[in-house]
């Protein structure tokens, strides 16, 4: 009776396995297309539609890059572009549509290595106008800084013509040789920024953002002077840049199952009981738990739950309103993103 009792729940598991793995190819695509469709999209590209040195912009604005000595390589999703440190990057250019009055900048990172002479190594920049990079060094002053993430712009108040610059620093810091994905919002009020979808920091900012003659470039500034900066040492994959700023309900959506949520590469760190449930479930943290966000996800995408724990050891989750259903629950923490299936069932 036991073994056949083991053997359904088992069964059960592995079916709900399978639904999930199906939903989230289905939900990356779905979330994929409909930024594709977005009428804020200025720029994507997906670096699977390279022909020769044109890397294929899949918005309709056709803001095709050229991209220079990177290297086709295994991305976060198909295809992405490697980068060394002295010759890469891609030339994005000067279209009027890349000046913008809001922004999202966007994209998955993973670095080679952190620690060079460079003080930093350029993901994006608009020159004059806005930027987002990886800071680096070696020196005692960048030290504290090294791994963090910097995005900024020349901003101006209404009424004035001075240009102010500003930038915003994560409080986190990304690892080498793992992937991480960004996100950079501009709202004419404050600039905030996101690692794997959880929002790490923001800055209050003036209204007005810099209009640039200058260009465009992926992996390096092109300085005023033609001057080739701050080469960025890695793997670029799925770069967007929308007009206006993704609120965190968008995001999630967009993240929700993307950010390595597949139930059997990041396992869980800790333990859901129980599973099934039908009013709550418990979830001890088998790690240290400081710093933790805890999110619940259906298998749309859509988000349930979401808290932020300074010290998690053990939490308990009212799933009251929650229907019956499969769902999703992910933490984020200093150790990474960890996932685990879980199954409501019997509502009345």
């Amino acid at each position: 009776m036991l073994d056949r009792l083991s053997s359904n729940i088992a069964f059960r598991q592995s079916q709900a396995i399978i639904i999930f793995l199906i939903f989230n190819i289905l939900s990356i695509k779905a979330q994929t297309n409909q930024l594709k469709t977005d009428p804020d999209l200025v720029l994507y590209y997906d670096f699977e539609e390279i022909v020769d040195s044109v890397i294929h912009d899949l918005s309709p604005n056709a803001l095709n890059g050229i991209r220079y000595n990177t290297t086709i390589t295994t991305g976060k999703e198909g295809d992405a572009l490697a980068y060394n440190d002295s010759t890469s990057y891609i030339y994005v250019g000067k279209d009027a549509r890349l000046n913008m009055q809001q922004f999202t900048l966007m994209a998955w990172i993973k670095p080679y290595s952190l620690g060079s002479d460079k003080q930093r190594m350029e993901i994006l920049e608009k020159t004059d106008s806005y930027w987002f990079n990886l800071r680096n060094g070696n020196t005692p002053k960048l030290l504290a800084e090294r791994g963090k993430m910097r995005v900024g712009g020349f901003f101006k108040a209404t009424g004035t013509s001075e240009k102010e610059w500003i930038y915003l620093d994560t409080k986190s810091t990304i690892k080498p040789q793992i992937w991480t994905h960004t996100i950079f919002t501009y709202d004419n009020f404050k600039i905030r920024a996101y690692l794997n979808g959880i929002q790490d920091a923001s800055i209050d900012v003036p209204p007005i953002l810099h209009v640039s003659l200058y260009p465009a470039s992926i992996g390096c500034k092109i300085s005023k002077d033609s001057l080739f900066e701050a080469r960025f040492h890695g793997i670029i994959d799925e770069f967007f840049i929308l007009s206006r700023a993704l609120t965190q309900q968008e995001i999630d959506s967009y993240l929700g199952i993307m950010s390595d949520v597949d139930g059997v590469r990041s396992p869980i760190a800790g333990r859901i009981y129980p599973n099934p449930a039908t009013d709550y479930i418990v979830f001890e943290s088998s790690t240290t738990g400081e710093n933790t966000e805890v999110m619940i996800f259906d298998l749309q995408g859509k988000t349930h739950y979401r808290q932020h724990f300074q010290n998690l050891s053990s939490i308990c989750i009212n799933l009251t309103d929650f229907p019956s259903s499969v769902y999703i629950l992910k933490t984020i923490d200093a150790k990474g993103v960890h996932t685990q299936l879980f199954e409501i069932k019997n509502k009345q």
